[in-house]
């Protein structure tokens, strides 16, 4: 039997993978098999957010004047190790829409192998969170490529929202859906740096600023973690 994914603990560190706050952050916005790029129609909204000061916003045309009204369109980011260096065991993150009912969720393991689920959503107007304590599971499981076995194999390369017309309510074929605050519980490393700003990239007076993940007090940062004893997840700033 294929195994699922284990829970976080309440007590694993946790690490920001999409807050949407910039356009710094790497996301790509496809539309169908082909891979053809989206036309703006993926943005940064600074009119609603869950967290901060934006969103990531998209608006969708399955109508029959669209040029995707048999396909679908997805949301997709590379997770590098620069900015998930430990495998995550829990994913959560924020989604508001009065025109989706459920969308895939993909997220492509270390073997290359896909693991799909749907997610369905509340009937509500207001954001709602979602948390994903399996990967190799849920509602519509599906697998493909990689070692294809069901299994998990981490740590987690890229994640997609994947939307269809399907997903929408009843009589719709236009709409938008807003995603915000896109964490991942982690498996606490010995050490682990994880970058905070895009590609660690500091210029002039900017302060360096970085995650550090560690286990019990083996290791300490400055004086961070002083005296502390079990998992943590700090943000320090170097000057």
């Amino acid at each position: 039997m294929p195994e699922s994914k284990a829970y976080a603990n309440t007590n694993s560190p946790e690490l920001t993978i999409g807050d949407f706050e910039s356009t710094d952050e790497s996301w790509d916005f496809l539309i169908g098999s082909g891979g053809a790029l989206g036309n703006g129609e993926f943005s940064l909204d600074s009119m609603s957010s869950q967290s901060g000061s934006s969103s990531g916003k998209l608006q969708l045309n399955f109508s029959s004047n669209s040029t995707y009204t048999n396909s679908y369109v997805s949301l997709e980011k590379y997770l590098f190790k620069r900015i998930l260096p430990v495998d995550a065991v829990e994913l959560s993150f924020w989604v508001k829409t009065v025109d989706m009912t459920k969308f895939d969720l993909i997220l492509i393991d270390n073997s290359n192998q896909n693991h799909q689920q749907t997610i369905v959503l509340d009937p509500t107007t207001e954001w709602q969170k979602i948390t994903v304590s399996s990967f190799s599971s849920g509602i519509n499981y599906t697998k493909w490529g990689g070692s294809n076995d069901g299994v998990w194999h981490g740590p987690l390369k890229k994640m997609h929202f994947k939307l269809t017309k399907a997903a929408m309510k009843a009589g719709k074929t236009v709409g938008s859906i807003w995603f915000d605050d896109i964490r991942v519980k982690v498996e606490a490393p010995d050490l682990a740096i994880a970058q905070v700003q895009v590609g660690n990239v500091f210029a002039g007076s900017e302060s360096g600023n970085f995650d550090a993940l560690y286990r019990g007090s083996s290791y300490c940062i400055r004086e961070l973690c002083e005296g502390y004893d079990g998992e943590v997840r700090q943000s320090i700033e170097v000057r």
